[in-house]
């Protein structure tokens, strides 16, 4: 029984840290985490450096994945 609640915690603990990855940034977050200029992140999403996603049209703001962003460091 306890080592069934261990390997329970085990896989909690390993679900988190996957949620975590999957946290997602604005273009601002990650201009601090590269620590690089809007314009930098710019060409970067134009030359499909690193991927993002716009959420509800056009002129929407751009959102990043935490794992992405630690892809490109």
């Amino acid at each position: 029984m306890q080592t069934e609640r261990k390997a329970n915690i085990n896989q909690i603990k390993k679900n988190e840290i996957t949620l975590i990855k999957d946290q997602t940034l604005n273009s601002k977050d990650v201009c601090n985490i590269l620590q690089c200029s809007i314009s930098t992140l710019d060409k970067m999403c134009m030359k499909n450096k690193i991927q993002y996603f716009k959420v509800g049209g056009v002129n929407s703001k751009r959102i990043f994945k935490l794992s992405e962003v630690e892809r490109i460091l």
